[in-house]
């Protein structure tokens, strides 16, 4: 079905009540919300794909909210719930159930298990539906930014690592009291002989009543050929 125009957030909709489905719509476009209505759960999931094939990977639920009937005829509202969770983009979109029939506690735990945030006893007041969708669509949102954040951060750390590791210029990294914290392959190459002093220094034994200090650090030593030394303990570093 056509959407209506995006306003305050867009909520999906799925019931195979026709009658019910527009008159859920209406109420929502009076509440200034789009949304996407499908009669089934094969339809939804259907156009839910093509969401995911056009938005690509690391795309995002167009929706704010996914609103399902749980009494589905060609597919519980349970097990549409699941495949939609599977699909990328899709995993924390916050779903709100509607059943016209009671449901045990057996159903009512089962779909908060899968992710469901809530049901909706019908008949629901309008007033009802439209304060769970706008709550809901500001979770959804919220989610949405959150999961956006996390990607640029990872790509971000993802470029500065390869950058640091793969420079052919010596890099050094200092903590707020300027001792060596970690450097890169380059820099360990070009440090060698402070590197086979550092080696020779762990293994030389402490003098009688002499106490091991904090130096030389436990170094580490990362899959790119990095070293990274603990801060609290370079005080000694005789680098710095």
């Amino acid at each position: 079905m056509n959407a209506t125009p995006r306003r305050r957030g867009k909520v999906c909709v799925v019931d195979d009540e026709p009658q019910v489905l527009e008159l859920i719509r209406a109420v929502l476009a009076e509440a200034d919300y789009a949304s996407d209505g499908y009669a089934g759960g094969r339809e939804a999931l259907e156009a839910i794909d093509e969401e995911v094939h056009r938005r690509g990977p690391t795309g995002w639920c167009p929706w704010d909210v996914l609103l399902f009937d749980v009494s589905l005829q060609d597919m519980d509202g349970f097990a549409l719930l699941e495949a939609v969770r599977s699909r990328k983009g899709f995993a924390t979109v916050p779903v709100l159930f509607m059943s016209g029939a009671r449901l045990s506690d057996d159903d009512v735990e089962r779909g908060l298990a899968l992710g469901a945030l809530d049901y909706l006893a019908k008949p629901f007041s309008v007033t009802m539906l439209v304060a769970k969708v706008h709550n809901f669509a500001e979770l959804g949102r919220f989610r949405r930014r959150a999961h956006q954040t996390a990607l640029a951060l990872e790509e971000s750390e993802a470029w500065h690592r390869e950058l640091f590791d793969g420079s052919s210029q010596g890099i050094l990294v200092y903590d707020d009291r300027f001792r060596i914290i970690r450097c890169n392959a380059a820099a360990a190459r070009s440090s060698a002989g402070t590197w086979r002093f550092l080696g020779a220094a762990a293994r030389r034994k402490p003098k009688p009543g002499q106490k091991r200090g904090g130096w030389p650090p436990p170094f580490s030593r990362t899959p790119t050929g990095s070293w990274i030394v603990p801060a609290a303990s370079c005080g000694r570093c005789p680098a710095n």
